[in-house]
């Protein structure tokens, strides 16, 4: 029987920060400052490479790794934009889901112990903590980080997963992780948990969600 229920933040909880930031038509990093989209693809992959696993214990401490962030990324394509334009760009992309937060609610009324296991960045986080008011349903230790565990999701020795375990009071059989990476859902199937994949097309996720979970017998929406 499922009793705790895992999420990935970004394309499942809330837009995806790194896609959208950089990639959007039109308005993206890369369209707006007529840039080549897979340059600037390629080295935002090497930028998350240097940060994804870095953490941060103050306000300080996230300011300076932000600022190091994008001055990297000025760097490299000479932009003329300042942090703070590009801070505002991240702040743009974050929202939630359409119908995730009225689902994570449910889920919580119900008694379903949550959690999130997230590849992230830790002062996108930050941001999305401030600004998602659906993350106050997850307990502070029941948020698992990259960052915080300096390995990803799809790691063979499942960091990330056993760092869920030992911060829940379930089995692994008693777990459902919710992920829209399809090899973060094949690794959480190797280390034991059940998994759904959350559909890419955002517009319907949330209702897509809820039917899964109804026909699985896990709970009763319309109540």
């Amino acid at each position: 029987m499922i009793k705790t229920i895992i999420f990935d933040i970004g394309g499942v909880l809330a837009l995806d920060i790194w896609e959208h930031v950089f990639l959007d038509a039109q308005v993206g990093i890369a369209d707006s400052y007529q840039l080549s989209h897979e340059e600037v693809r390629s080295f935002a992959g090497q930028l998350w490479e240097q940060f994804a696993y870095q953490t941060a214990s103050s306000e300080e401490e996230l300011r300076i790794l932000e600022r190091d962030y994008w001055q990297k990324m000025i760097s490299r394509f000479s932009l003329p934009g300042s942090l703070e334009d590009l801070r505002d760009c991240v702040d743009h992309y974050i929202k939630p889901i359409d119908g995730m937060a009225a689902l994570v609610a449910q889920l919580k009324a119900a008694d379903f112990e949550l959690a999130i296991c997230s590849n992230n960045v830790e002062f996108w986080f930050n941001r999305q903590k401030k600004k998602l008011p659906l993350l106050s349903h997850f307990d502070s230790n029941k948020i698992i980080l990259s960052s915080r565990i300096g390995f990803p999701k799809a790691s063979p020795k499942f960091e990330m997963f056993r760092a869920v375990m030992a911060n829940i009071n379930q089995q692994k059989d008693e777990c459902l992780f919710i992920d829209d990476r399809l090899a973060n859902i094949q690794n959480a199937l190797k280390f034991g948990f059940a998994a759904l994949l959350f559909p890419h097309e955002a517009s319907y996720g949330a209702a897509y969600l809820r039917k899964l979970l109804e026909n699985m017998g896990l709970i009763d929406f319309s109540k």
